[in-house]
């Protein structure tokens, strides 16, 4: 799973977690709280939002996220979503 942080914001890309999804991949954006999953950097985030890496179809709209927060982060799971084509291509 790929992992950055970006304006605040834990961006990870992985295998979905939707069953309905079965080999696909989510954009996972989480937030900074006061509870939820505690990170190794000591810090605790929740889910904001979550994207099919394939169309950046918002799956799940848990917190709205500023519109040039939101650019910077399609810009690195677009990435993210191309490097990992590559390497599942035969």
């Amino acid at each position: 799973m790929n992992e950055r942080f970006i304006c605040g914001y834990r961006i990870t890309v992985g295998p979905s977690i939707y069953t309905n999804r079965p080999g696909k991949i989510d954009v996972r954006i989480d937030c900074e709280s006061d509870w939820g999953a505690k990170h190794q950097n000591g810090l605790r985030y929740i889910t904001a939002q979550v994207l099919a890496a394939e169309s950046f179809e918002v799956l799940r709209n848990y917190s709205p996220i500023q519109g040039h927060v939101l650019t910077e982060i399609l810009h690195y799971a677009r990435g993210i979503t191309a490097q990992l084509a590559k390497e599942t291509t035969p």
